[in-house]
């Protein structure tokens, strides 16, 4: 079995070099390769267990019977083996079958890697989609459309919610077709390996970040996060970039991840190191710069509206908002 480039001879080299994506496609090679001596370390009963259990689930051989699966246990034929690397992802593993679910579970146990890092990946090879915002990922489908529901003030039922900036990913494969995300009259076609993001209020979107003619998103399907690329060249970033500005002028966009939140390359506003008035554990997950680009405002998850200047004052603009956005060189804004 070759993953990631790498023939995979061990269980410990199956963990390092793993892609769900991969192993999906070469599964039952996979057979094959546990049965070898020498594929585990040492032999360990619990280890045996598993690999079983994932052979099975790949001949499709029955795993479950009438167990259900545990939070913090897997009942295996012969023991009940406490869950250690796949905890955490319960609302994810309920979407799948319990037969697909003990099968996520006894492979990632096997390899002992952590099944969050993988499980969007994991339920997007397995066929599903996952539609929730508070997820922080939307997982979209080839060849499909979607309407997301518009916040509109009516709508607000006043109950807390989180605004959050969310990922929205079409993770298919390559030869199919976009899937079409939608939200009012704007529509934007998603291809297989791209995304875009939105910005959230529960479950209610307020604003989709299209892709700009000269810079847009790119997804890392391994890590399910975004970079970005200008003119069709990707950019180093530390962190995750979640929003952007693109002009005439240059570019300005916000990372999660990295003490630099908020990076310029634009002749009109400065490269910024945050320390206040924006405190630390703000995320800015909305940017915008005006037409003129020398004045940019910053949305944060605490429902802050921040204005950065050319000379990099940064002012707090209000508290309590849900969106902003310039509308004729002025800001206007939705609050809470």
């Amino acid at each position: 079995m070759k993953l990631n480039k790498v023939i995979i001879l061990t269980c410990r080299q199956l963990n390092e070099f793993f892609s769900f994506s991969e192993f999906w496609e070469k599964k039952k090679e996979f057979k094959d390769l546990s049965s070898r001596k020498g594929f585990f370390k040492s032999e360990n009963s619990y280890q045996t267990d598993y690999r079983i259990q994932v052979c099975n689930w790949i001949s499709g051989i029955p795993l479950t019977s009438d167990k259900h699966l545990e939070e913090t246990n897997i009942i295996l034929p012969h023991k009940v083996y406490s869950r250690v690397y796949t905890k955490g992802c319960e609302e994810e593993l309920k979407i799948m079958t319990k037969e697909e679910a003990y099968g996520v579970v006894s492979l990632y146990e096997m390899m002992g890697r952590k099944l969050k890092e993988d499980i969007y990946e994991v339920l997007a090879c397995l066929g599903y989609e996952v539609l929730n915002p508070n997820s922080g990922i939307i997982i979209v489908k080839s060849n499909k459309s979607y309407n997301l529901e518009q916040y509109l003030p009516e709508k607000n039922d006043s109950q807390e919610k989180k605004l959050r900036n969310v990922l929205i990913a079409n993770l298919s494969d390559e030869n199919d077709g976009p899937s079409i995300v939608s939200l009012g009259n704007e529509s934007i076609h998603i291809k297989p390996g791209e995304c875009t993001r939105g910005i959230f209020y529960g479950n209610m979107c307020l604003k989709l970040l299209p892709c700009m003619p000269r810079m847009k998103f790119e997804l890392d399907k391994e890590k399910m996060r975004t970079g970005l690329s200008l003119d069709g060249n990707t950019i180093s970033v530390k962190g995750e970039a979640i929003s952007f500005s693109c002009g005439k002028n240059g570019y300005v966009y916000t990372t999660v991840g990295s003490e630099k939140k908020f990076v310029a390359s634009h002749r009109n506003i400065g490269d910024y190191f945050f320390n206040n008035p924006i405190a630390k554990d703000e995320n800015i997950i909305y940017v915008e710069m005006n037409e003129s680009e020398d004045l940019c405002l910053m949305l944060t998850d605490l429902n802050k509206l921040y204005t950065c200047d050319k000379n990099d004052n940064i002012t707090l603009n209000q508290s309590n908002v849900l969106f902003a956005s310039f509308v004729n060189g002025k800001i206007q804004s939705i609050n809470l």
